[in-house]
């Protein structure tokens, strides 16, 4: 175990990464979240694109390295799948006892 601290010392650490690497990208995400070291985003432009986005960040620091999952329609984020519904679709969950 790491000291009470070690949380808020990396969200420090890491917001101050984000916050230079992205200076450095001329495209960035539509929607770009980080909870502790996850991060969850919304890539709006081609995959080429992406790929350079992804080397960007990754040579911003090299002992940071992120890995990424490319889906169209889903994607696990914190043991929740998010997915991508059609505006003309609508879903009602509902728990039956």
């Amino acid at each position: 175990m790491g000291h009470k601290y070690a949380p808020a010392y990396a969200d420090i650490y890491l917001a101050h990464w984000e916050e230079t690497a992205f200076i450095k990208l001329t495209l960035k995400p539509l929607l770009y979240h980080r909870y502790l070291y996850d991060i969850f985003g919304l890539w709006h432009h081609s995959t080429d694109d992406f790929t350079t986005f992804m080397g960007t960040l990754n040579s911003h620091y090299p002992k940071i390295t992120l890995k990424h999952t490319l889906q169209p329609l889903t994607v696990e984020f914190l043991d929740t799948c998010v997915f991508i519904q059609r505006p003309d679709q609508n879903t009602v969950h509902q728990s039956d006892f």
